[in-house]
């Protein structure tokens, strides 16, 4: 996995060693603080305990914790926009669960690689990904909200490759298994939501997309705090009012999804390229070409310092810069 997701992006920061053991136990309660904590959008938190873990873990052969451990401090780093860390992470993690042979946690790590090909615009990878970790979670009968939400990264990925049918039959499973009242695994609603506004949207059921999108947002709103999944799903509303034609609310959303990605991350994350991206379409679609250059260029050059020049995070934004005749 390290190797492939080297070619998704530039800089692999080097593995901490680790010398401080843990017992299970306490490693299994910090695991859990810590997916407590990014579910929580205590992200500030969240990152100070990933950094202690990984410095702290010591890999030993035929632990298959270490592999747990290393899935979720990817899936914090992805979630943040630490993109290095997380290739680090999971790269390690892949590493040390080929060498043990199959452990249960190959589900959860498959599920976190999937996220993280998405989030470097490794799209045939993510859906690769997604689809192993689906058979896994069936295979050891995971909560079905979790194998829904393997399902719904899947759809995400391959809308993106261009097969909507295919996406859009996961992603309405995906939502079937949605409960009606937000219980336990409630965290997973909102993406797995978002998923079906986008693939619907693209395939022209503005109003199914819409009735998605909202109901997603309602559910990410009931968080305490402001998270990812509140400013995600006025991405993906803003992706698919613009699908719609409705520019002056997908400009009102990918603003909304901009602005708080900042005050959640900072600038270097890639949700903001991805709001910055669609800020730039709709503006030229509004004839603005100005700010649509303005966006797009901001957008390449966020991309070129989170991903790396060359790598396909940035090739997105780049495109449809190039696009832009005006912007030339």
């Amino acid at each position: 996995m390290r190797a492939a997701l080297a070619l998704l992006f530039v800089a692999i920061l080097p593995g901490v060693p680790g010398s401080l053991a843990q017992t299970r136990q306490q490693l299994f309660q910090q695991i859990s603080q810590l997916d407590n904590l990014v579910s929580e959008g205590e992200y500030g938190r969240a990152a100070q305990l990933a950094k202690l873990l990984f410095e702290r873990l010591q890999i030993r052969e035929h632990d298959d914790q270490s592999v747990l451990s290393l899935a979720y401090i990817g899936k914090t780093q992805t979630e943040i926009g630490r993109l290095g860390e997380a290739v680090n992470a999971l790269g390690m993690a892949e590493a040390l669960s080929s060498r043990i042979g199959t452990t249960y946690y190959d589900a959860t790590l498959s599920r976190e690689a999937a996220a993280l090909y998405y989030a470097l615009a490794g799209y045939d990878e993510a859906a690769a990904s997604a689809a192993k970790a689906v058979r896994l979670s069936q295979e050891h009968n995971s909560p079905r909200i979790r194998t829904a939400y393997c399902k719904s990264i899947e759809a995400l990925a391959l809308l993106r490759i261009g097969k909507l049918s295919e996406a859009e039959i996961l992603s309405l499973s995906a939502v079937k298994e949605c409960p009606k009242k937000t219980g336990k695994y409630f965290v997973y609603e909102p993406r797995i939501l978002d998923t079906a506004c986008l693939v619907e949207s693209h395939l022209g059921n503005y109003a199914d997309a819409e009735a998605y999108c909202r109901r997603g947002l309602e559910i990410a709103a009931q968080s305490k705090r402001e998270t990812r999944d509140l400013s995600l799903g006025y991405l993906a509303l803003a992706e698919a009012e613009l699908e719609a034609s409705d520019l002056a609310h997908s400009r009102e959303a990918a603003t909304r999804s901009r602005d708080l990605t900042a005050k959640l991350f900072g600038e270097q994350h890639q949700d903001m390229v991805q709001a910055l991206g669609l800020l730039a379409k709709v503006s030229a679609k509004e004839g603005d070409m100005a700010d649509a250059c303005a966006h797009a260029n901001r957008a390449v050059k966020i991309a070129t310092a989170l991903f790396g020049a060359g790598s396909p995070g940035v090739a997105v934004p780049m495109r449809a810069l190039r696009q832009m005749d005006a912007c030339r």
